[in-house]
């Protein structure tokens, strides 16, 4: 009996040491605070677009350095290669041998490329799990159990976090669901690398 007993503990113990205790957040609104400190971050996953009765996919690597953002998408969404570098202001687009850059309208730039357009303003908040409350006021936020956010619309977008990954003990979307019009664009991010410091 007692050895049985020995191995059950041991293996409970086993079992405990390769758990993850998932991050506990107390309160949603101060979770965001903290969460839109992250100024410095990648990540690394797929994007589709559904958008004019077509779909598409690609990899996508995103480095984002305070307001400034580089963006590399290839695979047949993003003709092969298409880079999107600058910051909301100004954005350079390199597809091939081609450059486009304009500080006047980055989202029909980025519309006449690829066919669709992105949120630049917002979408690194609302990559990291939380809308820009400082700007414009979001409608109908709705947060998780776990004080995560769930849902909410802003700029006439409709924004839903499907699931959520532990990263370096913060809870961070995994895959993401965007909707505007007649446009859906799913993100789904396979690895983050963030910036412990600018939280310290």
């Amino acid at each position: 009996m007692k050895y049985i007993f020995f191995i059950t503990l041991s293996l409970v113990l086993s079992g405990c040491a390769h758990q993850t205790l998932t991050p506990v957040i107390h309160d949603s609104q101060n979770y965001q605070q903290k969460l839109s400190q992250l100024k410095y971050w990648q990540l690394e996953g797929k994007i589709g677009v559904r958008h004019a009765n077509k779909s598409d996919s690609a990899a996508v690597h995103w480095q984002q350095d305070e307001n400034h953002f580089d963006i590399f998408l290839s695979g047949p969404l993003g003709a092969g290669a298409t880079r999107l570098m600058g910051s909301p202001e100004k954005l350079l687009i390199q597809s091939g041998k081609e450059q486009s850059t304009t500080t006047s309208d980055p989202q029909q730039l980025i519309e006449n490329h690829l066919g669709w357009t992105l949120p630049l303003e917002k979408l690194p908040l609302w990559i990291l799990g939380c809308s820009d409350s400082n700007n414009a006021h979001p409608i109908h936020e709705q947060f998780n159990v776990d004080h995560t956010l769930a849902s909410f619309e802003q700029d006439g977008w409709q924004v839903e976090y499907k699931t959520y990954q532990i990263v370096d003990q913060l809870l961070l979307p995994e895959r993401i669901v965007l909707m505007h019009e007649d446009m859906q664009v799913i993100i789904v991010i396979k690895h983050w690398d963030i910036n412990h410091q600018e939280l310290n």
